[in-house]
């Protein structure tokens, strides 16, 4: 999801003018400028102390010291900033030591921390909340990049528009489910501006009527909605929905630019109280004038639905209909009605009336009704609702089975709901400046700040290190639901046959840089959380596919093995990591030698590899699946994008030779980047136990290269994991690792054709390491990083009862839409 292209950096990143920043800093520069041999004086001698070098450990235990000698008006916000469990993008400070005592700590501890405990958004951290606004409202508003906003309208025109059915489906209603942060919202605004006349409700949640706080999310909720849709005792929910859908539909036709597709861009949200605010106040306000008893008849819901529909929208439909005529660039979809954090509505409440009816239904699902009622009614039937939201209650308002539904008035018949749209959008990252995209992914990646108590935490974080295949037991539906709503999980499908939600992590840079810089900012929450997901999560069967355990379990080892590479150890338990280098401005992941890498992985190092290793680099943070199996030649451009994204692969089922492979440079950081210098190191996986034959390692290779001129094998690394071979090597002694420097041999009785493609007449000369075991004997990092146990995983694993909530939805859901799979499948695409 990364784009090639630099962040969008044209937002002014503080605002020192205004009144909460200036107070902070004038009541840091007083408190380091007070009394003899003042606290300014203390911090900067222990800087100095320090030489060249400075960790964020060493900052703040001199701000400490200096604390505990002048007590008195230390700033509030600074003692916030030095107990609080969120985590600086940058934990390396060295670069900084010459700014001095003051511009250090208000750069570092002000910018990177949040202002409060009260457990609000990080993602404003040092910002105030009109900078934050500017700085989210640029990203919002820049020139949209990607093909989203076609793709939707593609299969809008040749697969939704041509399939749908009125007799069969429940209204021109699409729900597009997907994570946060990956671009719903703007997806429809740009469809909006180029393709077709669009107008979006924003149902947020906010905490203050007049104070826009961007801390809640982006773009704000439209405050006059909320109190609009207010639980009532004298209508219903579908009468509210229908005076208000009425009188909408007829302020949009009055105010609609006489020409083009964006013809309500002057209703976009801004940064202030705008046009948008009274527009959407005066809609609100002569829907409740609007408001008068209808009777409901003994002719059934769907028909009084109807004449609600009749009464207080047609005509004003029929006028915006009238007024958009002729400007979508795809007939069929006259205008697009987007229902942003749509969850937000249901929560809003039920209508319970007086008189003794108790029937009662929520507000989204009464204009969903009203909407259904008017689809065959004159321009109404142009008109297209989509429903976004990550909540999976966007997902359970789908097909409802009789069964389940606490009233017929939820339930028309035989009519289905239009299978939902989980298209990715735009790259939300790529719009971030680079000083706040760790914080602000850190934030999305846990809704708040860490638990590393909380499994679904700590799925979230191993899940942005390795590839984590989550089983797709329909039992397991809300765990993928809820990693889908809060923790930047993507859903990658959902089976209409089976009723089961598949997710994945997909490769995003930005939130495995700041899983990591979570667990590397404290050695005791890392050991915590890694034990946590061994201890229920890896052995979980219900949880944790099986079939890969092998690649999931050395994706582990050699994580923590490129994690303890950047660490410096002050003893057996705590350590530095500078992970995550450069400045807070410009943060930057470093990378690791080859022999810092292989030190940290295995007991120990000959010397003799030291002199390739000294020279070669990695720079990976995470894991993510290739899709495909790899031939016996890759292109150089496969190295080079993961190289830039700091990921490595595992590779796809039946990969021949290997498991894993790790980008590798061989040129010099210094110089000029040459892409034709990128290698790599394969890894190869074993599960068996006993000693296995000396076959696997002596034929041990990776792939050629092209780069350009033609394929090249590279100098390179094998590593051979043999996790269940305890025995030592043979007159070695008690080495569970044995190191060869040689080339590898073509293997004498394959004729397959795909492994034989990955040797060269003359395979280069290559250091290649096979290792036996799984315990620190092996990897001694592991103990150190909570992972001394993790061998158990191999031997047992304990089911544990998942949650299986939402399960009987999604089953009933499966058995309607199991035509819409293929012929919006086979239509659209």
């Amino acid at each position: 999801m990364v784009s090639d292209t630099p962040p969008h950096q044209d937002a002014e990143m503080t605002d020192p003018d205004s009144p909460t920043q200036s107070d902070d800093r004038n009541s840091l520069r007083q408190w380091l400028t007070e009394g003899v041999g003042y606290p300014g004086q203390l911090i900067t001698a222990g800087l100095k102390l320090g030489g060249n070098k400075l960790s964020l450990q060493s900052l703040k235990l001199y701000i400490n010291q200096a604390k505990d000698v002048f007590p008195g008006n230390f700033p509030a916000w600074l003692d916030v900033s030095l107990k609080n469990p969120a985590h600086p993008a940058v934990h390396d400070l060295s670069e900084d030591i010459s700014l001095g005592a003051e511009e250090l700590i208000w750069k570092t501890l002000h910018v990177s921390h949040p202002r409060d405990s009260s457990g609000g958004s990080s993602s404003s951290k040092g910002f105030s909340s009109e900078s934050k606004a500017k700085i989210l409202h640029g990203a919002f508003t820049a020139d949209y990049r990607g093909d989203a906003p076609t793709r939707f309208c593609k299969i809008l025109s040749t697969g939704y528009i041509p399939w749908y059915r009125a007799a069969k489906h429940h209204g021109r209603i699409i729900a597009a489910i997907q994570s946060s942060a990956t671009g719903k919202t703007r997806l429809y605004y740009h469809i909006g501006e180029k393709h077709i006349p669009t107008f979006a409700l924003c149902f947020r949640e906010f905490s203050d009527e007049f104070i826009i706080d961007p801390s809640e999310g982006w773009p704000y909720g439209d405050r006059a909605l909320v109190q609009y849709f207010t639980p009532s005792t004298a209508h219903t929910s579908e009468e509210i929905a229908a005076a208000f859908l009425g009188q909408l539909y007829k302020a949009l036709a009055r105010s609609a630019h006489e020409v083009g597709i964006d013809c309500f861009a002057h209703l976009a949200p801004s940064l202030h109280v705008t046009m948008r605010e009274s527009f959407l106040h005066d809609v609100c306000s002569m829907a409740r004038e609007e408001l008068t008893f209808i009777p409901r008849g003994d002719d059934g819901s769907s028909a009084w639905c109807s004449r609600l529909f009749k009464h207080y929208v047609e005509q004003h439909a029929n006028q915006l209909g009238t007024k958009l005529r002729g400007r979508t660039l795809h007939p069929g979809a006259e205008f697009l009605l987007i229902i942003d954090e749509c969850a937000q509505l249901d929560k809003l409440g039920a209508c319970k009336l007086t008189g003794g009816n108790t029937d009662s239904t929520s507000f989204l699902t009464g204009l969903r009704r009203i909407a259904k009622a008017g689809d065959q009614s004159g321009a109404s039937s142009g008109f297209w609702m989509v429903l976004l939201d990550t909540h999976g209650e966007t997902y359970t308002s789908y097909p409802i089975s009789r069964e389940r539904a606490s009233s017929a008035r939820l339930v028309d018949g035989t009519h289905v709901a239009l299978p939902p749209w989980i298209d990715l959008g735009l790259d939300y990252w790529d719009r971030l400046h680079t000083s706040i995209v760790l914080t602000e992914a850190a934030t999305k990646l846990f809704c708040g700040d860490p638990d590393r108590e909380d499994l679904k935490h700590v799925i979230a974080v191993m899940s942005r290190r390795i590839h984590l295949p989550l089983n797709n037991d329909s039992t397991n539906t809300k765990t993928h639901l809820v990693a889908v709503e809060k923790h930047m999980r993507y859903m990658t499908s959902i089976g209409w046959e089976d009723g089961m939600v598949t997710t994945a992590a997909l490769s995003e840079p930005v939130l495995s840089i700041a899983a990591a810089s979570t667990l590397l900012a404290s050695p005791a929450a890392y050991s915590a959380l890694m034990g946590r997901f061994l201890d229920k999560v890896l052995i979980n069967e219900h949880l944790v596919e099986r079939g890969r355990l092998g690649e999931t379990l050395a994706s582990v080892v050699l994580i923590i093995a490129r994690d303890a590479a950047t660490c410096t150890f002050l003893d057996d338990h705590e350590y530095e990591s500078t992970f995550v280098s450069g400045t807070t401005q410009q943060p930057s992941v470093k990378p690791v030698t080859a022999t810092r890498f292989i030190e940290s992985l295995f007991p120990e190092v000959l010397a003799q590899f030291e002199s390739f290793g000294n020279d070669a680099w990695i720079s990976f943070s995470h894991f993510d699946i290739l899709p495909s199996i790899l031939d016996g030649e890759i292109p150089m451009k496969l190295l080079l994008n993961a190289w830039c994204r700091n990921v490595a692969f595992q590779c796809a089922d039946n990969q021949p030779i290997y498991d894993l492979l790790i980008p590798m440079y061989l040129g010099d950081l210094h110089r000029s980047f040459e892409p034709a210098k990128l290698s790599y190191i394969v890894v190869q996986i074993k599960a068996r136990v006993g000693a296995p034959a000396k076959g696997p390692l002596e034929s041990l290779t990776g792939p050629m290269i092209d780069i350009g001129s033609g394929p090249h094998k590279p100098p390179y690394l094998a590593i051979l994991m043999d996790l269940g071979t305890l025995v030592a090597f043979q007159g070695l002694g008690p080495k569970k690792v044995y190191t060869k420097h040689t080339a590898a041999i073509l293997p004498q009785k394959t004729t397959s054709a795909s492994i034989l493609g990955h040797y060269t007449a003359q395979e280069p000369v290559r250091w290649v390491f096979h290792a036996r075991g799984f315990t620190e004997e092996t990897y001694p990092s592991l103990p150190k990083f909570g992972a001394r146990l993790m061998h158990r995983v191999l031997y047992g694993r304990a089911g544990e009862e998942d949650e299986g909530e939402g399960r009987e939805v999604v089953r009933s859901a499966a058995a309607d839409w199991r035509e819409a799979t293929s012929s919006i499948l086979t239509k659209g695409c």
